[in-house]
């Protein structure tokens, strides 16, 4: 019951959130993983590919970061 109730009020501030007023036209929004991205391009930049110190910098192990560099496609910058 107690979890039935949670995902009631979890709907209930989904839908709130969905019919409050859109973002401002200006204000740049982006995907999560688009964002994740660009995260990881921008690190990829700053330890000039060196992939041990991107995985120290984003506290990541190294597999995560190989299945992360191949899902967007980035191991052809390296």
């Amino acid at each position: 019951k107690l979890f039935s109730d949670a995902g009631k009020t979890c709907r209930l501030m989904a839908d709130e959130m969905l019919h409050q007023k859109q973002p401002k036209e200006d204000a740049l929004i982006l995907p999560l993983a688009e964002a994740e991205k660009q995260y990881i391009l921008s690190v990829m930049e700053a330890c000039g590919g060196n992939k041990a110190l991107m995985c120290r910098y984003l506290k990541i192990r190294k597999s995560t970061l190989w299945r992360k560099l191949k899902q967007y496609r980035l191991n052809e910058n390296l």
